[in-house]
């Protein structure tokens, strides 16, 4: 599509109608195209041959009456099959300057960055520009002449940045004012807990609001329990397959398999009386029945968390947790993807949960 703008901004375009015409209840085109709620474009700043930054900017030109918001890949891709995803995202090489240029071009759209953004003090300082921070958590600027002249230095491909496949990831004196921020989706996946500091460092807040996994773990846990609550104490036929799930009315608190998690008093009492593993019975019971939790939000709701005990030993043990309980085992599915991640952290021992997350970023 960056080969074929105008047909990218119809595209665009007829996104923005259908927006405004969910929020105004009606089918009538806005007044102002960005009165809608904002529908954004990412996209990479070349294509094939045509990498250069007049064919970026042709494109945005193209599609700013109708898009103000784009996020911006750094790099080229190459089509053609000649390299796949994967290749995509990592041979052809960055460039941070030409971002930078189409942000100065455009002052009056909004860009982020995006490419190989891999630490906190990386995206801080591709966001607001190189700097020193003082104690008090100002920031002044740290460029010498001589640094100054290297900037203007900076091309693809770059000798003076030393990446790889010639990438230039230099970044800037100051970031320019429409430079909205950058994207860590990768980073994200790999090791949620790189952005244990991100309030505090990047954003300036006066704390984090975690201060270890399981801080992390509890909140999103309420999340899930909030955003796809069980379905294994009611009687609605339904399947929760997307967000928002059914409307259902919970006949009852817990069941006999969630219930060790959300009523641990009454397993206790129940356990001094009876003597059979009514665990065991409730599991055969709910294997029996029909999911009415689609097995794809299980998946989606634990694949953020598969990576936020990266680099600490024996980790292994709450990802097999995970797959065990939310792939290979249907009987706790209509429990809900909040009570799989509670039991899967059963299998952590505390002293990894509650371990301080190091503020040295």
């Amino acid at each position: 599509l960056m080969k074929r703008g105008n047909l990218a901004a119809d595209i665009v375009r007829q996104m923005q109608i259908g927006a405004s015409a969910g929020a105004d209840g009606d089918g009538a085109e806005s007044s102002s195209i960005h009165a809608a709620p904002k529908v954004s474009v990412k996209c990479r700043i070349g294509v094939d041959e045509w990498d250069d930054l007049d064919f970026a900017a042709n494109f945005i030109r193209t599609l700013r009456p109708v898009c103000r918001r784009f996020y911006l890949h750094a790099r080229k891709c190459v089509l053609g099959g000649i390299m796949n995803a994967r290749q995509n995202r990592s041979v052809p090489p960055l460039n941070y300057p030409r971002v930078y240029d189409l942000c100065r071009m455009f002052p009056d759209c909004e860009f982020w960055i995006n490419g190989h953004i891999r630490t906190l003090r990386d995206a801080k300082l591709v966001a607001y520009g190189t700097f020193l921070e003082t104690n008090d958590g100002h920031i002044i600027l740290n460029e010498s002449e001589q640094q100054q002249q290297q900037h203007h230095q900076h091309q693809v491909p770059c000798e003076l940045c030393n990446a790889p496949n010639g990438s230039c990831t230099e970044p800037p004196l100051v970031a320019p004012s429409n430079l909205r921020g950058c994207m860590m989706g990768r980073a994200a996946i790999d090791d949620p807990c790189l952005f244990h500091n991100v309030d505090r460092f990047f954003y300036g807040e006066s704390t984090n609001p975690c201060n270890n996994r399981r801080d992390v773990m509890e909140k999103y846990c309420q999340y899930l329990e909030k955003t796809y609550p069980r379905r294994c104490c009611d009687s609605d036929e339904r399947t929760t397959y997307e967000y928002p799930p059914p409307d259902v009315v919970i006949e009852r608190d817990y069941c006999g398999i969630c219930a060790e998690i959300y009523c641990p008093d009454a397993v206790l009492i129940e356990e001094s009386i009876v003597s059979v593993d009514k665990e065991k019975k409730a599991k055969a019971s709910a294997k029996e029945s029909k999911p009415k939790i689609a097995s794809r939000i299980i998946a989606r709701s634990l694949k953020p968390v598969q990576g936020i005990f990266q680099g600490v030993p024996n980790s292994r043990e709450f990802r097999r947790a995970c797959d065990e309980l939310g792939r290979r085992d249907s009987s706790c599915r209509n429990c809900g993807p909040g009570f799989i991640l509670r039991k899967a952290m059963q299998k952590v021992p505390c002293c990894i949960l509650d371990q301080p997350f190091d503020l040295a970023t």
